[in-house]
């Protein structure tokens, strides 16, 4: 016989504040987008890389394969924990971005992954001029 009962552990629900727990060392070009991402609570950044300009690659041989050019271009791995903020962040990058969905160890994440350094830095302007009504109720709406 299989009983569930609640156990009363006699300790109250505590008051919880969101706060800042970690830094992280992030390209410079990308930040603006970081935090931009990190404004909405239901996300979490996990990796990120400005890429690499035609003038940042040492080796140009190394960016003749379409993998080694995949390799330099833009990107943010996050995760997503409510839909109107993915929405919200899909139809932003919609023009500058492509935004694919992986399952990886148990979670489902988010790979934004930009065209070029260009198109990255064309979303940051975006963002930016866009700032005070990028994540209101009535700017998700279509």
């Amino acid at each position: 016989m299989n009983i569930e009962k609640e156990i009363d552990f006699g300790i109250d629900s505590h008051e919880t504040s969101r706060i800042i727990i970690k830094t992280a060392d992030v390209d410079v070009k990308i930040i603006p987008l970081i935090n931009w991402l990190n404004s909405f609570e239901a996300v979490t950044t996990r990796y990120c890389c400005q890429g690499a300009g035609a003038e940042d690659v040492k080796n140009k041989d190394e960016v003749s394969s379409r993998m080694a050019k995949d390799m330099y271009r833009p990107h943010v791995i996050f995760y997503c924990s409510d839909q109107l903020s993915l929405a919200c962040i899909c139809r932003r990058a919609f023009s500058y971005a492509n935004i694919t969905v992986e399952w990886y160890e148990g979670s489902i994440r988010y790979n934004m992954k930009f065209v070029s350094q260009e198109s990255l830095l064309d979303m940051i302007k975006y963002i930016n001029i866009n700032a005070n009504y990028m994540q209101n109720e009535d700017f998700i709406k279509i």
